[in-house]
């Protein structure tokens, strides 16, 4: 099988499994084998036969003739024959298959850890902010869709089935057992930069650059709560660490007592789902590495913590005093 139909397989097996499954163990089950088997054939090591596919299709409900037709899709969009993909399609699938992940270890939330590196805020860190939320949603379709280069963020209507995946995403993104954050330097000033790019466009008015700065400052107000205690509204500890050096990915690896998983963003959108667990604990490994050049400012160090959150709110602050060039 080659590798963009198995990407479709597998994206449309695991859209199929219920939100609070874990979808290895459910594959497991239907297909009666192994983790490894799965995972193997999850990374397209080895191809799903016909009549693993056929199991699967029978106990899920979904239709064979739908993945030919999304090949047949995907080598149009590859030759231009026909329209592209849906950018708000994407969007979509890839939010709901990060809330189904997510759900699925929050519903284990006794055993459940994480550690993250990111260089930049990104759609998935900030469901709780509805301006920042529609903001990240625009960037995306400006830059993917075909849209004319004056599509002012004004004109952006956010899709209903949108709003209320980000109410389902607010329910459990920062419901965690233990987390441990390690943010770049750059993180905050990388992001705002991104939105003066678009206000100096004049495709973001004043007033909806001051909406976006003042969920910004909200957002640096609710992280110095959390400083303090090294706790967030639901009573997850966090652990938030400030590297010294610039991060190069956002990674976020992900366990349970049954389960390792490993995200890469390479994009504000997409990121790539590591199932192989040899890569996973590479993952792993370089992300407790960033620690030896982080400073922890929850709950400690408080000197460096007030100097570094005067210098955030200093660049929010600021966001809005730029002239258009």
């Amino acid at each position: 099988m080659n590798r963009p139909l198995n990407s479709i397989v597998v994206d449309t097996i695991i859209k199929y499994i219920p939100d609070y499954q874990n979808p290895v163990e459910y594959i497991m089950d239907i297909l009666d084998l192994g983790k490894d088997s799965i995972y193997r054939r999850i990374n397209g090591k080895i191809p799903f036969t016909f009549e693993e596919l056929a199991k699967l299709s029978k106990r899920l409900n979904f239709s064979l003739d739908a993945i030919l037709k999304d090949e047949d899709n995907l080598n149009a969009n590859v030759t231009g024959e026909f329209k592209k993909f849906s950018p708000n399609d994407l969007l979509i699938n890839k939010l709901q298959a990060f809330y189904n992940l997510k759900k699925n270890f929050v519903g284990d939330i006794n055993s459940f850890k994480s550690i993250a590196s990111f260089n930049k805020f990104y759609i998935f860190l900030i469901p709780k902010y509805e301006i920042l939320f529609k903001y990240y949603y625009y960037r995306w379709i400006y830059q993917i869709d075909d849209l004319s280069i004056l599509f002012s963020f004004s004109e952006l209507k956010v899709p209903e089935e949108l709003i209320e995946l980000r109410k389902k995403l607010n329910k459990v993104m920062y419901v965690n057992n233990e987390s441990n954050y390690i943010m770049c330097p750059n993180a905050l000033s990388n992001t705002v930069r991104d939105i003066q790019y678009f206000y100096k466009r004049e495709l973001i008015t004043k007033e909806e650059l001051i909406l976006l700065k003042e969920e910004l400052l909200d957002m640096m107000r609710n992280l110095e709560s959390t400083l303090k205690i090294a706790r967030n509204e639901y009573d997850s500890l966090i652990n938030i660490f400030v590297s010294t050096v610039s991060i190069d990915s956002s990674i976020l690896y992900i366990e349970n007592k049954e389960t390792k998983m490993a995200l890469n963003w390479y994009n504000q959108i997409c990121p790539i789902i590591e199932y192989d667990l040899k890569k996973i604990l590479e993952y792993k490994i370089w992300l407790d590495s960033l620690k030896k050049f982080s400073i922890l400012i929850s709950r400690s160090n408080y000197e460096y913590t007030a100097i570094f959150m005067k210098k955030q709110m200093k660049i929010i602050e600021s966001m809005d005093n730029i002239e258009n060039t």
